[in-house]
């Protein structure tokens, strides 16, 4: 016959077997759910960035809308000229946040967006080039570009009251260029939102870009959507006042 000790051991043996396997499916529950809430936390931390983001170019927005008041109607140029003060740099004065080169001290600035992992400097990151200044770019049919001395359309500065629908011109996006802070093609827009792989933000990557129109609104455009145009009516010239990019928007820049 049993003893009462031997009693007890058995049964706490077995209280403690059991412990282990409520202990067990306790873990494999959490497990399960993080697994299924991770996904979901990632989504909406990036929503957050990506808002974030829209509300760069938001006040990137309001800023160049002073700077066209201030100037007769101009929008602001990509360069004043070949060694001159660029657009985010000409924005400061009227509410944009930029630093100079630092990849510490630029976060926060009106040019960095949270959503971009290469950061500012002048080396590199897993072989790839840091960003200089802005993580955004600007339409060079709008702003002219630097260093072009062709008659081209997008070597001249143009005036607001020279565009038909500013709703539907852009003004400013996210850059994938490093190297750059103007642009002439979509394919250069950085669709870094929600992008299937960090290692492709092309349009085919499955991300979103963000994008400022001229008149302020800022939203978010899919790689297909800017696909879907033709080139002779993309967003980056519709809606401006020109023939062949020649009808007088402004003086040619550096010609």
């Amino acid at each position: 016959m049993k003893s009462k000790s031997q009693k007890h051991s058995v049964t706490e043996m077995i209280l403690g077997i059991f412990t282990l396997i409520e202990l067990l499916i306790v873990i494999a529950i959490i497990a399960i759910l993080a697994g299924m809430l991770l996904p979901a936390l990632n989504r909406a931390r990036e929503t957050a960035r990506s808002i974030s983001c829209i509300n760069n170019l938001k006040q990137m927005g309001l800023c160049s809308a002073g700077y066209s008041a201030e100037y007769g109607d101009w929008i602001v140029p990509a360069q004043l000229d070949r060694q001159g003060s660029c657009w985010y740099q000409l924005l400061v004065p009227y509410g944009a946040k930029f630093t100079t080169m630092n990849p510490a001290g630029t976060h926060g600035s009106t040019f960095a967006c949270p959503s971009e992992p290469i950061p500012f400097g002048w080396s590199y990151t897993n072989g790839v080039k840091q960003f200089g200044y802005t993580h955004y770019f600007v339409n060079a049919y709008l702003t002219g570009r630097p260093y072009s001395t062709a008659e081209y359309n997008d070597n001249y500065w143009t005036k607001l009251t020279r565009l038909k629908t500013p709703g539907k011109t852009l003004l400013a996006m996210d850059s994938s260029q490093t190297g750059k802070f103007y642009t002439k093609s979509s394919e250069e827009f950085s669709y870094r939102h929600n992008p299937r792989s960090r290692s492709n933000v092309s349009r085919i990557g499955g991300g979103t870009a963000n994008t400022l129109y001229v008149d302020g609104h800022a939203v978010p455009v899919s790689g297909s959507y800017m696909r879907a145009f033709p080139y002779s009516s993309s967003p980056l010239i519709e809606g401006l006042e020109w023939t062949n990019g020649k009808t007088g928007v402004g003086t040619p820049i550096f010609l």
